[in-house]
Order: structure tokens, then sequence, then C-alpha cells
């Protein structure tokens, strides 16, 4: 006698093993998302953080000391304050007044309009130094605070925090070589 069909034993198992396919595929599929999910994360961070760092370049290089709203040059261990020509929305440069703060655990540039611009995050420390003259007899200092003067470099090492371990960035800014 010919059986045409399934027992109900191997229907038991090929559904199993269609569940256990299914199963795979979606935790595979999950898998592949949350690891894209946290490549644009990282990728979004790590644009500011070049934005961040070439707008802080940009200020630096055109970094200017005078009469107000530029003010003189104000630097600290743990901050900077210049005057700075930066471009407007309309196209023409206007001169700004620039601080470079630890706020949290974020880099952060504020301008005199109120504009602030992330430079950086995770931030644990923010350590600043300030270059003299050139020349291999050259030194750092630690300060520099002077009404018509500025430092021809300022050295910005960033501790950053990435969980249990950390590390240190420094940005070399200097100052444009026509001065």
């Amino acid at each position: 006698m010919s059986r045409r069909g399934f027992t109900v034993i191997e229907l038991v198992v090929a559904l199993t093993l269609g569940a256990l396919v299914v199963l795979i595929a979606h935790r595979l599929y999950a898998g592949a998302l949350d690891g894209a999910a946290r490549l644009l994360g990282g990728r979004r961070e790590l644009d500011r953080q070049v934005n961040g760092e070439r707008w802080l370049a940009s200020a630096f290089t055109s970094l200017e000391v005078g009469p107000a709203p530029l003010g003189g040059f104000s630097g600290s261990p743990h901050g900077v304050a210049f005057g700075s020509w930066r471009q407007t929305p309309m196209g023409w440069f206007a001169p700004v007044r620039i601080s470079l703060e630890q706020v949290g655990d974020s880099l952060v540039g504020a301008l005199s309009s109120g504009t602030r611009i992330l430079v950086a995050e995770r931030v644990s420390v923010l350590d600043c130094d300030y270059l003299l003259a050139w020349g291999a007899n050259a030194s750092w200092v630690r300060t520099w605070q002077s009404p018509v003067s500025a430092p021809i470099a300022l050295r910005v090492r960033v501790t950053r925090t990435y969980g249990e371990k950390e590390a240190v960035d420094t940005m070399l800014l200097m100052r444009d070589a026509r001065e």
C-alpha cells in the first residue's frame, strides 16, 4: 500500500527546522542593523569632531588682538579666549570674540554672538600651552595674558574617555605665518 503525504513527526521536524532558520535569519538581520546604526553614529561623531577642529584651526589662523570687540588674548591651562575675524552668513567678515572651554564632557567654542560650536565630545581634561617664539630653544608656557600680543602657536591636548580607556588627542594651532 502506498502512502501519500507526511507523517506528523516529519511535519513537526520540518516546522522546527523552518522556525530555526527564520530565528537565525532574524538575529543576523538585527545584528547587521545594530552594527550599521553604531557605524553611522560613530561616523557622525567623527564628522562633528573633524568639523569642530577645522573650525577651531580656521579661527586661530585669523586670530587678531586689539581694541573691542576683538580684545586681547587670554590663555590659561584650561581654556583660551581671543578675537578673530569670522565669515558671516552674508559672506563678509566680522570681528568675533571666541572662547574655547570644557563644558561638562564636551570641548566647546563659544562666540560672542552666543553661538556654540561643539569641537570634541567625551572630554575629561582640556590642557592648553602657548608657544612664545620659533626656534630650537623655544619654550611653551602655561598661561598667556596680553591685550596687544598673542602666541604664535597654541597646543590643545584633549583627554577623551572611551569607556574604561582614555586617549589624548593633541591639536597644534598656528597663527597665520604672514604676521
